[in-house]
């Protein structure tokens, strides 16, 4: 189990009762997920903010699949059919960060918020800088 995640689902560590999970973001306690947080009343406030946390996500792994189809090596003619249909299907994965995104704890889900924006602008700098200075060079 990662650290951060604990963090937000352990009722106690160490014997103590865990500080964190009283913390709130826009009216909403660090330690509900979305799931959760649907099942309660009033929804509203919070709903927003998972809501526009849910679609960064989104939109973080539609343009990560965008980039990784775009400096993907050209699809070889010889390929058997089911190697090219594993291709599609497996650049389709970064959208489960999504699902995941919504059972997990709202810290946890602001961290893959996080984690998945930085991620694509580390990619789209690197795939740039390096596809600029061309192979070998």
């Amino acid at each position: 189990m990662s650290t951060v995640y604990a963090l937000f689902i352990l009722a106690s560590i160490n014997g103590q009762p865990n500080p964190l999970l009283a913390q709130e973001l826009g009216g909403v306690p660090l330690g509900t997920s979305f799931l959760t947080f649907l099942g309660a009343a009033p929804v509203w406030p919070g709903l927003l903010l998972f809501a526009a946390l849910l679609a960064v996500i989104a939109l973080a792994a539609g343009f990560s699949r965008r980039l990784a189809r775009t400096y993907a090596p050209p699809v070889v003619p010889t390929a058997r059919p089911t190697e090219s249909r594993l291709a599609a299907v497996l650049s389709w994965l970064p959208f489960l960060t999504v699902a995941f995104a919504s059972i997990v704890p709202l810290a946890a889900t602001l961290y893959l918020t996080v984690s998945t924006t930085w991620t694509l602008v580390e990619r789209g700098i690197l795939y740039r800088s390096f596809a600029a200075s061309g192979p070998g060079s």
